[in-house]
């Protein structure tokens, strides 16, 4: 399993289940889902609240990331 970074960001969603963010981002490239199905995923597999405002940014975060990663 990766272990991708937690960004400093202080939401306990994001640093416990980070890798389950970017699972369900990656899923959704190239279809219409949005942050808002991420954030309804989340709360169907692990009955956790998180904004899509959070993921967005986490995900932006992830994304600036892994640019530098290559």
């Amino acid at each position: 399993m990766v272990e991708y970074p937690d960004f400093d960001m202080k939401h306990i969603v994001v640093r416990k289940y980070r890798a389950d963010i970017v699972e369900l981002y990656n899923s959704t490239i190239g279809t219409l889902k949005g942050w808002g199905w991420i954030t309804a995923e989340l709360q169907r597999l692990h009955n956790i609240k998180v904004s899509r405002q959070t993921i967005r940014a986490y995900i932006q975060k992830y994304q600036e990331w892994q640019l530098w990663q290559t």
